[in-house]
């Protein structure tokens, strides 16, 4: 599971406890720049998208949500990890994990668009990444610079996989505009890759409170369960 950008290390243990309750193993990563894994004096992660690091960091979490089911297949006997959830900013490259690592069979995520980019140029939460750049990259830039970690160019790899995905979102969120929510379910469904959907009454960060959380968690937990059967 990767959680929120700035998420702090024990924010996430309510939905692996959840998940453990209906008999999924739960394997929370620490992501770059974060908790464990935090440069001493800054407690936010703001060097992993951040003006100065924008180019040079963003690809690393890719490769580490590849690790998880290898590692674990190769120290639990029995056990299959093959499904996972993430969020907000980590759906990216959750997508691109899922779009790459054949051990992954389901995945659940939190807020979802079709270009990073978009998402920092034009997001309420990502202000502070912009803004420093506006005047040296434009919104096209931006879109191209970051395609690579974009889920568009990538999801024609699901075709004929039969991967089971979920996509959870907020009908009024200022980061991940319904606009670039539309465009993602369009594009996955134009190349013939299924997928669910859940919308809330609610904006970006609110999908983490009560009652949103509620529903959210249930969605997830019960999708992950069925399948993953």
């Amino acid at each position: 599971m990767l959680a929120q950008w700035n998420a702090r290390w024990e924010e996430q243990q309510a939905v692996c406890r959840w998940l453990n309750r209906l008999g999924i193993t739960a394997i929370k990563m620490s992501l770059p720049y974060h908790d464990r894994r935090a440069i001493a004096g800054h407690p936010r992660a703001d060097h992993l998208v951040s003006p100065k690091h924008w180019a040079d960091d963003a690809g690393e979490p890719p490769g580490d949500s590849r690790c998880p089911p290898h590692a674990s297949m190769a120290r639990i006997p029995g056990v299959r990890p093959v499904g996972n959830t993430w969020d907000e900013h980590w759906f990216f490259l959750g997508f691109i994990a899922m779009c790459h690592e054949p051990a992954l069979r389901a995945g659940a995520f939190l807020h979802v668009a079709t270009y990073f980019g978009d998402v920092v140029v034009s997001g309420l939460t990502t202000m502070n990444v912009w803004e420093p750049m506006q005047g040296n990259v434009s919104p096209e830039e931006a879109r191209h610079y970051w395609s690579p970690i974009s889920p568009l160019p990538y999801i024609s790899k699901l075709d004929g996989s039969h991967k089971k995905i979920l996509a959870i979102s907020g009908r009024y969120d200022p980061t991940f505009w319904p606009e670039f929510t539309a465009a993602f379910h369009q594009a996955i469904r134009r190349d013939g890759v299924k997928i669910e959907s859940l919308s809330l009454p609610c904006g970006h960060y609110s999908l983490g409170v009560a009652p949103f959380t509620y529903a959210v968690g249930y969605r997830f937990g019960t999708f992950l369960r069925r399948a993953l059967a």
